[in-house]
């Protein structure tokens, strides 16, 4: 073997060495990224589906590149020849992109399934207005919309592009994208609010077109589009998001677990306290089914039972306008509850009721955070 050979072989080896570092690193990269993306889908039955045989596909493959490199390093492949080197390459690369495909596969599976869960929660709004219509309360084309800030309560403005309401109107706080969707289509005529908070296309777009959009966008100080008054008078149609919600219907929109702050309460107090309709979106389960969005006592108060008149969560839709808080409870809990929690929060209540003695709304005060305890002593609500 000349001296040109060695230079072949030991550039080989080295490549070799160098792909088998790197495949590793992009794999580790692949897994906490679609960690990232899956736990967002607050759904056990998606999260076991997609999350938990792809993990393991993952670190099988990574472990069975690992192991191949430590044995190289051992020096067991040594006396390798070149034509070797290149069939292991080969079969790692062909590892990697197969990996690659897979990835990228079940990551449009998972994003078709959160869009599922999502647009579940759109669509079971989207019917109770039509009915609402249909029923001579609202007008065809509806009242102003108001729309909190968040991903689910923009998905429900996504939902109006396809459904048969025309000429709509809003009177909110914040435009968002699915807000600037329904101009663009000329469902929405006219919008009033004080800021925006739009992607970063969105947001270019809005910039190159500021002049079409100033016909149909007026943007008002906050102690105007915020006001009571105008928000009574327009009889504007609430929906905001919630992180979690009583079976009673009192609703924390701001604090984890009762205690740190996830965001400002911002302006879905002023429009729930005086909308025509205040409703509240929120998926039932978080954290892969480890938190349940419905709780037999919310662990820190943002929005009282008295002001919430639709709960909405991808279980269904709870209108508890009019009802009592025994009333409230069982329809809260049979529309809106995950299922995974619904016996806890039927003993719950069944028991409360049992000793509270015909109080008006019963609770059983030792027990009523038990949810938010279990948690974080043992990372599930679940008993």
């Amino acid at each position: 073997m000349d001296i040109t050979d060695k230079k072949d072989q030991s550039s080989e080896v080295v490549s070799f060495k160098y792909s088998g570092f790197v495949v590793p690193v992009i794999m580790v990269l692949f897994i906490a990224s679609f960690l990232y993306q899956s736990f967002r889908v607050d759904n056990v039955l998606i999260n076991n589906m997609v999350v938990v045989p792809t993990v393991v596909l993952i670190l099988a493959l990574l472990f069975a590149i690992c192991w191949q490199e430590l044995s190289n390093l051992s020096g067991k492949n040594k006396a390798a020849k070149p034509a070797r080197f290149k069939k292991k390459v080969l079969n790692k690369q062909i590892m990697f992109y197969l990996l690659l495909v897979g990835y990228m596969i079940l990551q449009s599976f998972a994003g078709f399934l959160i869009s599922s869960a999502v647009m579940l929660i759109a669509s079971f709004y989207l019917d109770f207005l039509q009915n609402e219509v249909n029923q001579g309360r609202l007008p065809k084309n509806l009242l102003p919309l108001q729309s909190g800030v968040g991903n689910i309560a923009n998905a429900v403005l996504s939902g109006l592009l396809d459904s048969p309401f025309e000429n709509l109107t809003s009177y909110t706080e914040v435009i968002q994208d699915g807000m600037v969707d329904l101009i663009d289509a000329g469902k929405l005529v006219a919008a009033s609010a004080t800021a925006f908070s739009l992607g970063p296309d969105y947001a270019n777009k809005m910039n190159d077109n500021a002049a079409t959009y100033a016909k149909t966008i007026v943007l008002r100080q906050q102690d105007i589009s915020n006001h009571p008054e105008p928000i009574r008078r327009l009889g504007v149609l609430a929906c905001n998001g919630l992180i979690e919600a009583d079976i009673y219907g009192n609703v924390n929109s701001t604090h984890i677990m009762g205690s740190r702050l996830q965001n400002g309460i911002g302006g879905s107090g002023d429009f729930t306290r005086n909308a025509h309709i205040s409703a509240f979106v929120t998926p039932s389960t978080a954290k892969g089914g480890a938190i349940s969005a419905i709780v037999p006592m919310v662990s820190h108060h943002d929005h009282t039972e008295h002001d919430t008149h639709v709960i909405i969560t991808e279980q269904g839709l709870a209108d508890i306008r009019g009802m009592g808080p025994q009333q409230r409870a069982k329809t809260i809990i049979e529309k809106c509850a995950h299922p995974d929690y619904k016996e806890q929060l039927w003993d719950y209540f069944n028991r409360a009721v049992a000793t509270a003695n015909s109080q008006h709304t019963p609770h059983i005060l030792r027990e009523s955070l038990d949810f938010h305890i279990r948690f974080l002593e043992t990372g599930t609500m679940k008993a």
